[in-house]
């Protein structure tokens, strides 16, 4: 490898030219990698590596990479990020509860596209909150517990075939609940960071 940058500094290899990529990545996460700082960004050659190209790198030589450069930053500046796409998510989610309705009787690949997006939404907003220490906030609070709610009753009378309410959750409650989002529950977490 002839080059190892972190975060822009060029930086002497941290392990030996004969070690495999997998040493290198395990190496990241065991040393580098805290509660203040997060890999945001690897790439290798110039080209960022998902999980899939890392495992496929795994065995490859260091001494055969040209280049690797890490990208670290910190659980809050990550979290503040996520706040700027949330309103964009949950705007692709109100689309695709649509689409769920629209097609009748859901088709179940795009029903479990849609459960996975919102327990994705859900998880987010947790870990957001959490890093950015913000404890009660009560419009925010409320949306969670509604979502959740929604969500728990949208896998339930799937489960039941009750397509009367499914529709009604998809076409009125879920937009409602994901429109409150963009409009009052992700400007409450802004507003809670800046203070």
């Amino acid at each position: 490898m002839n080059h190892f940058v972190i975060n822009g500094i060029e930086k002497p290899a941290p392990i030996s030219p004969d070690s495999k990529f997998q040493d290198l990545v395990k190496y990241i996460n065991q040393k580098m990698v805290n509660d203040r700082n997060l890999v945001s960004s690897l790439k290798v050659n110039g080209v960022e590596v998902t999980e899939t190209d890392e495992n496929a790198l795994g065995g490859v030589r260091i001494s055969d990479i040209e280049s690797v450069e890490v990208n670290f930053t910190s659980p809050r500046e990550l979290a503040e990020e996520t706040l700027q796409i949330l309103v964009a998510f949950t705007y692709r989610l109100s689309e695709l509860s649509a689409e769920v309705a629209v097609a009748g009787t859901p088709d179940e690949k795009q029903f479990q596209k849609l459960i996975n997006g919102l327990q994705t939404l859900i998880e987010v907003i947790s870990t957001v909150k959490q890093v950015l220490r913000v404890g009660l906030l009560q419009p925010v609070n409320l949306l969670q517990a509604d979502l959740l709610s929604i969500v728990k009753d949208m896998v339930d009378v799937r489960e039941s075939k009750d397509g009367l309410y499914l529709r009604d959750l998809l076409t009125i409650h879920l937009p409602e609940n994901l429109k409150n989002w963009q409009e009052t529950g992700v400007p409450a977490l802004i507003r809670a960071r800046d203070s």
